[in-house]
């Protein structure tokens, strides 16, 4: 992708984030996208399909962005890679909070779902699931439900002293997973 068009697709995902200060999802038309950008609606469609293409891009970088984060530890580090993903979700908060609190709400959560169960599925201690009778995937929902249940919690509240709930995460997950993972 050359320079141009990579610096026009950033132009207008920016202004769609920019107008959801000031209007809802639902309102916000192609039109404005392209009279707040200053691209006719041609150039517009010559990247994206519609507003929701938009708004899924937006939505990819974001989840690409944070597993990149949080996959910058040792793989057996699952507190160091939960704790850069809350580093990259505050850092990034108010696209965090625009993309929770838009009509795209719930496949945002699934794609930050996704990320979550890829740092937590190596880790679980296979042996001691078995033993107790628990399933692979009925953890990993439990999990990934409950440390989404956290983020969230985090951002929406401002929550700054996020540190914390790693250490506490990395407290509630230690009997699900492999002795060194944590």
């Amino acid at each position: 992708m050359d320079k141009r068009t990579k610096y026009t697709m950033e132009q207008i995902k920016s202004t769609l984030l920019g107008l959801l200060d000031t209007h809802s999802f639902e309102t916000i038309t192609v039109t404005m996208i392209c009279e707040q950008t200053s691209i006719s609606r041609r150039t517009f469609y010559n990247h994206f399909s519609d507003k929701f293409e938009v708004i899924d891009e937006i939505m990819n970088d974001y989840t690409q962005a944070m597993r990149q984060a949080a996959s910058e530890s040792t793989p057996e580090n699952f507190k160091q890679g939960i704790l850069n993903g809350f580093n990259f979700i505050h850092k990034n908060k108010v696209v965090f909070i625009k993309l929770y609190k838009s009509p795209v709400s719930n496949l945002f959560l699934t794609r930050l779902g996704s990320v979550i169960t890829e740092l937590v599925e190596p880790k679980l201690n296979h042996a001691y699931l078995q033993m107790h009778n628990i399933s692979v995937q009925t953890i990993l929902v439990f999990l990934t439900s409950a440390v989404l249940g956290i983020v969230i919690e985090s951002v929406t509240k401002n929550d700054e002293d996020y540190t914390t709930k790693v250490e506490e995460i990395a407290t509630l997950v230690k009997p699900y997973f492999k002795t060194k993972t944590i």
